[in-house]
Order: structure tokens, then C-alpha cells, then sequence
């Protein structure tokens, strides 16, 4: 079973918002969702429990495996690649 969370999500500039249900987090968790950027590939989620999540359209999102799981404060794009930053000086490209 898993958990969800809700993300909001706007096309319009923030005149209208939707729900975009994120799942695939094992149920009872404590995890909470820390940053989304944009890139040219989509859009990049992290979260505390080392997850990322990708996303062509702020609705559909697909859990990805990083090399190591660790709390995740940031993701951000550089124009080049996605970087995410978290505990323990973490860094995952």
C-alpha cells in the first residue's frame, strides 16, 4: 500500500490551480516533499526520504532510484543537468 500526497499544480500563470496526486511512498510515512524544479526534460521532485520523482506534466509523476537514499533538501537544474543536495552533504546528479 502506498501514501499519497496532493501538489498543486497551475498551466495558466496561477489563475487556476489542479491537484496532482503523487504516489509510491510506503504507507505511514514520515516523508515530505522538499523541492520541484523545471527543466528542458520536465519537472524534478525531491523529498526526504531520497526520493525523486519526475514529471512531463505536473500530474503523472514516476518514482526514480538514486545510488543512495538520504533526506533531500533541494533539487535544481543548471541548465545542464538536475543536482540534488541533502544530508550529510549528499549530492546526486
Amino acid at each position: 500500500m502506498s501514501a499519497c500526497w496532493t501538489l498543486t499544480t497551475s498551466t495558466d500563470g496561477g489563475l487556476t490551480w489542479q491537484d496532482a496526486v503523487l504516489s509510491g511512498m510506503p504507507a505511514g510515512s514520515s516523508t515530505s516533499l522538499t523541492s520541484v524544479v523545471a527543466g528542458p526534460g520536465g519537472l524534478v521532485l525531491s523529498a526526504t526520504n531520497g526520493g525523486i520523482y519526475t514529471s512531463n506534466d505536473g500530474v503523472a509523476w514516476t518514482p526514480r532510484t538514486l545510488p543512495a537514499s538520504r533526506v533531500l533538501y533541494r533539487v535544481v537544474h543548471d541548465g545542464i543537468r538536475h543536482c540534488a543536495v541533502g544530508e550529510s552533504g549528499a549530492v546526486s546528479y
